[in-house]
This record gives structure tokens, sequence and C-alpha cells, in this order.
């Protein structure tokens, strides 16, 4: 996964009325907390803390399903 598969996601969760969809998001790492660290950029920047809030509220939204919780270590 990279930033734009989480901002699809977004997207598409907005959409979901319109597009009646479910979203599996397959990560091979425990944490995706690893995206949004930019060069020489702390993460409790405050602009790092606010995509971390907004990636946790993509992936804990009832039509997204983080697949590792059912199959631990996937790797594609």
């Amino acid at each position: 996964n990279d930033l734009s598969d989480f901002y699809l996601t977004q997207n598409l969760v907005k959409l979901r009325h319109i597009i009646p969809t479910t979203i599996d998001i397959i990560e091979k790492l425990p944490s995706f907390c690893y995206l949004v660290r930019y060069d020489n950029v702390v993460s409790d920047h405050l602009e790092i803390k606010n995509v971390i809030y907004i990636f946790t509220k993509i992936v804990e939204h009832e039509h997204v399903k983080e697949l590792q919780e059912f199959y631990y270590n996937i790797y594609l």
C-alpha cells in the first residue's frame, strides 16, 4: 500500500451511497503509520498526527476491513 491507496479508500467510502462497496486492505506490515513518515519530520508533528488520524479513521470504517486481522503475514 501507499498513500494513494488510503486516499482512494477514503473517497470510495464517501461515495458508498452511490457505489455500494466493501474495501479490503491487505497490508503486510502491522501498522500503516510507516506511510506517513517524512524526511526529518517526527511523528508527533501536528501535520503527521492529522494524517495518522485520517488513516486510522479510514481503516476503522465499518465498510473497510483490514485483512491482516484474518490472515497474518500476507505478502504480495
